[in-house]
């Protein structure tokens, strides 16, 4: 157990479990850690990309099979680093048209300040199969339309 009151990197090597979840928060010898008390593991699972250095208030992440997800607050614009560019970005569950800057195989993202939930997809999600213009009825019609992804502020 682990308990820092500001967040911590601690001295790791391979992937890891914070309090039983992949972490993804990481890079070659640094785990970085949320503030408070938190447990931690070696994994034999690995996330599918990592974020490698992050300047926010990290407050919790995760890894899924095509997806990384990390909540932080930040005063100022939070700079994330990863160490593969994803498919697709959401922040607070809304797509986002994200301006990558990629120098030797880092990629890193402005995000914006405040409290935020980011997610980082491997692969973009797809889109809705279209309707044939031969169909003109209502109930023909899709239900949704995709969210236009707005430019980060």
């Amino acid at each position: 157990m682990i308990d820092s009151k500001f967040g911590a990197g601690i001295p790791w090597n391979g992937p890891a479990k914070v309090n039983g979840r992949l972490w993804p928060v990481a890079n070659p010898d640094t785990l970085w850690l949320p503030p408070g008390p938190v447990a931690v593991e070696p994994s034999t699972a690995v996330p599918p990309m990592r974020i490698l250095d992050f300047n926010g208030d990290l407050k919790t992440a995760s890894a899924q099979a095509n997806s990384v997800e990390v909540s932080y607050n930040s005063a100022h614009r939070a700079i994330a680093i990863l160490d593969r560019q994803p498919g697709a970005v959401e922040i607070d569950g809304a797509p986002v048209q994200a301006d990558w800057l990629t120098v030797n195989g880092r990629h890193t993202i402005l995000l914006p300040k405040g409290q935020h939930v980011v997610t980082f997809l491997l692969t973009a999600a797809p889109l809705p199969k279209e309707v044939p213009s031969s169909a003109t009825s209502a109930a023909a019609m899709p239900r949704s339309t995709l969210r236009n992804p707005r430019p980060l502020p």
